[in-house]
């Protein structure tokens, strides 16, 4: 199992330190009447073991981390048996090399390598030989009970730190797995609004054709006869009769009727307030914000209501798009917008207090977005910086240019 990046870097920081540790202890308690030469011999074996320290936690392949651990081992063990007396000296070589065992693997291979290097140790003490030229009398108790402690305390200690690292990545998991369905409850919340809108807007147009149908029967109709009437009264005011006031009379209420049909036609074709853009922007934040628990200011001063149905509507989809970026992306906890008129344009400003990036790159919505933009003729701006959140400016004519 491979560590955190940062994990690694202060695990390669603390077996420098330990090295650089034994190093010190070894000045103080070398032994005496030892050979000059063993001091070179053992800091060469320092040096290697913190180069194979460093080789092991910057690789990506395993079997690299494997045999450096192994490499480390066995040096530790030559460091045990050409100075078994000095334990102030190689108990933090022995130490670091369990610690490490466990950070990086399983807690079955932590025990196992601890049982292992008690057994090394125990059968190295029992020979009575000569290392780099040094004679050892033949084991005392002392001998053993000591590098058994250290190897159980470690093996506790290593046992512990595998235990709280298991449980720190089954939370970092767990919270992964909710901020993910959190991201897709958002998601979903936000396809809701947008298919509640869709919807209202089908609803006005389906009701708008129905509405053209009678005014195209009523008052045609009506308009018809009007022109039937007024013709007939023209000839009768030419020949000179006397039904011309009533003939006029009725030509009059059949205008008065054409009228307050066509009144009733433009007050049901006038959008009603629940589907102008402002209440379903509204709707919107207030939908993102219960559901994100990010605050969202809003500044929409004096939008006119002549914006086209197509102006309208991609209004409303840049404000979705970037607060659905800001959550995804951004991890950002207030979100400014704010749109108004601006010499015949709709200027759009949004920005966030989020990470920011140096590297902007659109995905496919912001990407949409950019094209109808520039499809009505306006102007698309993405800026960013890190830890200086993200800002979208748009600036769109109020109709299509041609």
């Amino acid at each position: 199992m491979r560590s955190s990046y940062f994990t690694r870097i202060g695990t390669i920081i603390l077996s420098l330190l330990v090295y650089g540790l034994a190093w010190n202890l070894y000045l103080l308690y070398k032994p005496v009447g030892v050979p000059p030469y063993w001091e070179t011999q053992f800091f060469i074996i320092l040096i290697i073991s913190a180069c194979l320290a460093i080789m092991i936690h910057l690789s990506v392949i395993n079997w690299i981390m494997v045999v450096g651990l192994v490499l480390r081992s066995f040096l530790a063990l030559i460091v045990i048996n050409s100075m078994p007396e000095q334990m102030p000296i190689y108990a933090p070589l022995i130490a670091v090399i369990l610690f490490e065992i466990f950070l990086v693997a399983s807690t079955w291979i932590g025990i196992s390598s601890c049982l292992f290097l008690i057994a090394s140790m125990t059968w190295e003490r029992c020979l009575t030989n000569q290392t780099w030229g040094y004679f050892h009398l033949g084991p005392r108790i002392a001998d053993f009970v000591l590098p058994w402690g250290e190897c159980v305390i470690a093996m506790i200690g290593g046992i512990l730190i595998r235990g709280l690292l298991d449980r720190v990545t089954r939370l970092s998991l767990q919270v992964e797995e909710f901020h993910q369905a959190n991201v897709r409850l958002v998601e979903a919340n936000l396809g809701l609004q947008d298919y509640t809108v869709r919807h209202q807007r089908e609803s006005i147009m389906n009701e708008r054709n129905r509405i053209s149908r009678e005014i195209h029967d009523s008052v045609g109709y009506m308009l018809t006869n009007l022109i039937a009437v007024l013709d007939y009264t023209r000839e009768l005011i030419i020949a000179g009769q006397d039904q011309v006031l009533e003939k006029l009379d009725s030509g009059r209420e059949q205008a008065r009727e054409a009228l307050a049909e066509v009144r009733r036609a433009v007050r049901a074709l006038r959008p009603p307030i629940e589907v102008s853009h402002l209440r379903a922007i509204s709707t919107l934040i207030t939908a993102f914000s219960e559901v994100t628990k990010i605050e969202v200011s809003t500044h929409m001063p004096d939008l006119p209501d002549s914006l086209t149905e197509e102006v309208d509507w991609l209004i409303y989809r840049v404000i979705q798009e970037a607060l659905t970026n800001t959550f995804r992306h951004g991890q950002a906890s207030h979100v400014f917008i704010n749109v108004h008129p601006k010499n015949k344009l709709i200027s759009i400003n949004i920005r966030d207090n989020g990470l920011g990036t140096a590297n902007i790159k659109l995905g496919c919505g912001l990407t949409g977005i950019q094209e109808r933009v520039e499809e009505l003729g306006g102007r698309f701006e993405a800026e960013s910086a890190p830890n200086q959140g993200f800002i979208i400016k748009i600036l769109i004519p109020w109709t299509k240019e041609k």
